[in-house]
């Protein structure tokens, strides 16, 4: 949730190389591709748990309301935005059975 140029300053601080934006594009983009079978084994395991938390904040996306929910254990979180809160978006990330 930092803005690209800010993961710029912040990669050149800690390990003295500047990326490019463009850079970081594609890298969270590729990354993104590849991740799909972990958050889906993330949702698994959190749906076995006899305890789960979920929440939700509502915070400005693009200059519109937009909700983190999030639903986690004492090991695992995962993170969705949506642009609603509730049921429609909390059955959007297939997690919680309601």
């Amino acid at each position: 949730m930092i803005p690209y140029a800010r993961c710029v300053e912040l990669l050149f601080d800690l390990i003295g190389h500047r990326l490019s934006v463009g850079s970081l594009a594609n890298f969270q983009s590729k990354m993104y591709d590849r991740l799909g079978n972990f958050e889906n084994g993330i949702k698994t395991l959190l749906l076995r748990s006899t305890v789960l938390h979920v929440d939700e904040t509502g915070m400005k996306v693009n200059g519109s309301e937009s909700w983190m929910h999030v639903a986690s254990n004492k090991l695992l979180s995962h993170f969705g935005f949506h642009k609603k809160r509730g049921h429609e978006a909390i059955d959007s990330f297939n997690i919680v059975l309601l």
